[in-house]
């Protein structure tokens, strides 16, 4: 429980801290901040969405490969799994 009261302690102070910025600092700087932390954003989200598609479509290949295998009857060896960091 006290490892929480200084993060929201935090938050709470970070909220106010953009609410008075927000107001009597100058608008346009706080604007184009928040314009260029939402596009840094959308940039990560959208790399996280990509690599998530691509590690689906892999182990969508894996279980076909699997299913192809056990028609036949036989048991068939999969290729080890690849690093996605060394690709």
């Amino acid at each position: 429980m006290l490892p929480l009261l200084p993060f929201a302690a935090g938050i709470v102070v970070g909220v106010s801290a953009l609410g008075v910025a927000k107001k009597s600092l100058a608008p346009a700087w706080v604007d184009s901040a928040f314009k260029q932390a939402g596009k840094k954003l959308r940039t990560a989200t959208v790399a996280s969405l990509e690599n998530i598609r691509d590690t689906a479509e892999r182990l969508a290949k894996r279980l076909d490969a699997e299913e192809d295998s056990t028609a036949e009857g036989e048991p068939k060896q999969l290729p080890p799994p690849q690093d996605p960091t060394q690709e």
